[in-house]
């Protein structure tokens, strides 16, 4: 990704250093570059770059922005700031870059840039070089041709249509779509894992304009192929199947009742020559809880053995529609034939690529339509965005590169949702891509927290195909697995004040499902890298389910640990200072952190008094690097924090306890984390049953 920010960033005149406010904190490869040296030397040393300047008809900033085209190292990437002054200066010494700029000073604002900034970034990968200027009055912009002249000054790129409804859209999708059909030949194409299912319904739209809409039941041929549409639920009534409408629709569903939404999808599907669509509203009965189950608990198939999911990402409910005017607008011949150069050089606002822009990528139940569709186009606020298994693009080009930085505000790669590239990895992988997965379920919205296991089944399904061509343990334990046990319960979440664990059961205490609803209580992990040693061993499980789905909601269950065991006492005390309501709770363990469930002060049956003796079962620890000084190693320990259930009998040799958090501590050294917990007093080979 070529960029300095996905956020316009203020710049702070006299301050050549500005960039490091914006930049990830990550290292950088080194750049050995003669433009590099000369630049450096540019930044850190003003008086001396001015007398290069002087002196020299190819200045410091000349070889910079000269250089930009030809860098020799991918993914190395240069960031320059300087003033108006320099700009017109290197611009008279015959730099054409430089007269770009100037003339865009001119073009786009008529005040005085005596003494304004421009920071230009640019950064080339093996397909690409993307080139961003941010002004201090104008925000960010991106400067690209659309030809190839063969000068190289300004890298060639691509710009987006301004409307996703245009056909200048429409052909790059179906470009991205027919290179798909035909080009990607294995993870794309076999993606689909059940040749020969078919959804118990589908729409057939037929292929024209003039044709019926109608509801199928019909067993069709296993070579028929269809679309499913991803969109929000929200806004005006949706039209719906139910028991009383499904004999209706089977003869036809008329096209006035039809919301906008559905009509752009059924329009666009048949101008990809697709007869069928599957939309979850009118392929399910929504007022039968058995077929409900029955068609949730197969999600995974309809969506993997589509050919493509066509994604309403802008539309916040059925009315909204596909198409979207693009707030940023592209400028062409900004100066054409500058210096001789004979490109029309275009000017466009940097459109960010975030999921929070799309209404319906904050949902839930979206994640795992796009993970698990082979093909996913979609609809957004500013483009059409592409994803594949082999590939990503937009409109504008820039989504590709962006989604390699760890700054990416896209979702997680679609090569999660892939099994066999997850199987492809080691163990210790994809146990972390689900983790992943987990993380960034929790951050997105669900209606009905009852879905919370209905809607990541599909893609728990894949990761058990992907764990079964390792030969690694298939048991799915309400959202963690039988293998990673340990460190899947290595989660933990930023209680809310006033909010307790839920009362109505949605999980056991040792899953993350316990106590987020998603969205606004986020799961993050403790997680890194590197092989643990474990302290407590997984004896046996269960979970009973609500339905025939292995992977859905359960109505209860329990985990059966046996380890290291110490007792203490839990104390919290409101801190007002930082937010309404808020508290701080501690173990009776120095220099411990310990990270509570849940807001453990609130009325209920999940409540812990302050002062109540509390326990801690030692589960891991490894040892990194420290975050603050890389070169040390330090060691970090965790451990379950449990509350006994006092009306609760132990069962045979097991106490009955429930989680309530997370206990964490950092040691120098492996000794030092050993002799503390010795001095503990702990009790050894406990089994404890956590429900």
């Amino acid at each position: 990704m070529i960029k300095i920010s996905a956020r316009t960033v203020a710049l702070y005149p006299g301050s050549r250093h500005h960039l490091a406010r914006c930049r990830p904190q990550v290292a950088l490869p080194k750049r050995n570059t003669l433009a590099e040296r000369q630049a450096r030397t540019y930044t850190g040393n003003r008086n001396a770059a001015t007398e290069m300047t002087k002196t020299s008809s190819s200045t410091a900033l000349g070889y910079r922005c000269l250089d930009i085209p030809g860098l020799a190292t991918p993914n190395e990437e240069l960031d320059v700031s300087v003033t108006r002054d320099e700009i017109r200066a290197s611009a008279a010494s015959g730099c054409s870059f430089c007269t770009i700029i100037e003339a865009i000073f001119l073009k786009y604002n008529a005040v005085d840039f005596q003494n304004k900034w421009v920071s230009i970034s640019a950064r080339r990968t093996p397909k690409s070089t993307r080139l961003y200027f941010q002004f201090e009055t104008l925000g960010i912009m991106e400067v690209l041709v659309q030809g190839d002249s063969g000068c190289g000054i300004i890298p060639r790129g691509d710009t987006a249509s301004g409307y996703t409804g245009s056909q200048a859209a429409y052909s790059k999708a179906e470009q991205w779509f027919q290179c798909c059909l035909n080009s990607h030949l294995v993870e794309c194409q076999n993606m689909a894992n059940k040749k020969s299912f078919v959804p118990t319904r589908l729409l057939h739209i037929g292929t024209s304009n003039n044709d019926k809409v109608v509801l199928t039941e019909k067993r069709l041929r296993n070579d028929r192929k269809w679309a499913c549409l991803s969109h929000c639920w929200g806004g005006s009534q949706l039209i719906t199947t139910t028991r009383a409408t499904i004999a209706e629709y089977k003869q036809g569903i008329p096209w006035g009742r039809l919301p906008r939404t559905f009509k752009d999808a059924i329009e666009f599907t048949r101008r990809l020559e697709l007869e069928y669509l599957w939309i979850d509203s009118l392929c399910i009965i929504q007022d039968d809880d058995d077929d409900w189950r029955a068609e949730a608990s197969q999600m995974a198939d309809i969506y993997r053995n589509s050919t493509i999911t066509l994604s309403a990402a802008a539309s916040e409910g059925p009315d909204g529609g596909f198409y979207r005017e693009a707030a940023t607008k592209e400028d062409k011949e900004i100066i054409p034939g500058v210096s001789g150069y004979p490109d029309v050089i275009h000017r466009t606002s940097y459109i960010p690529h975030s999921r929070r822009d799309h209404i319906l990528l904050t949902r839930a139940w979206v994640m795992q339509e796009r993970l698990l569709s082979p093909r996913v186009l979609h609809f957004g606020v500013n483009e059409l965005i592409w994803e594949c298994m082999q590939e990503s693009h937009c409109e504008c080009g820039g989504i590709r590169e962006e989604m390699k930085s760890p700054d990416c505000q896209w979702h997680e790669p679609k090569s999660y949702g892939h099994p066999e590239i997850l199987g492809s990895l080691p163990y210790p992988r994809i146990t972390m891509a689900w983790r992943d997965i987990v993380r960034e379920y929790s951050r997105l919205g669900l209606t009905k927290t009852s879905d919370v296991f209905p809607a990541i089944s599909g893609t728990a399904k894949v990761f058990r195909q992907a764990l079964g061509r390792i030969g690694a343990p298939l048991g799915y334990i309400a959202g963690l697995w039988e293998g990673s046990f340990l460190m899947d319960c290595l989660w933990y979440t930023f209680p809310i004040p006033g909010r307790a664990r839920p009362e109505d059961f949605q999980a056991p205490t040792f899953s993350w499902a316990s106590v987020s609803c998603c969205r606004d209580q986020a799961i993050t992990y403790n997680v890194v890298d590197i092989v643990p040693t474990y302290y407590s061993k997984l004896l046996r499980y269960h979970c009973a389910l609500a339905g025939k789905d292995e992977m859905g909601p359960v109505t209860s269950g329990y985990a059966v640990l046996q380890g290291s065991l110490v007792t203490t006492d839990l104390h919290y005390q409101k801190v007002e200072e930082y937010e309404p309501g808020w508290f701080s709770a501690s173990l009776d363990f120095a220099d411990s952190e310990f990270l509570p469930d849940y807001d453990l002060s609130v009325a209920g049956v999940h409540q812990v008094m302050s002062g109540s003796e509390v326990s801690v079962l030692r589960l891991v620890a490894y040892e990194c690097p420290d975050f603050w000084d890389t070169e040390r190693i330090v060691s970090w320990s965790y451990g379950l924090t449990l509350r006994r259930l006092a009306d609760s009998e132990s069962i045979g040799k097991e106490g009955v306890y429930e989680r309530i958090g997370l206990l964490q501590r950092k040691y120098d050294t492996k000794l030092e984390m050993e002799t503390w917990w010795k001095q503990q007093n702990p009790k050894d080979d406990v089994v404890v049953r956590i429900v």
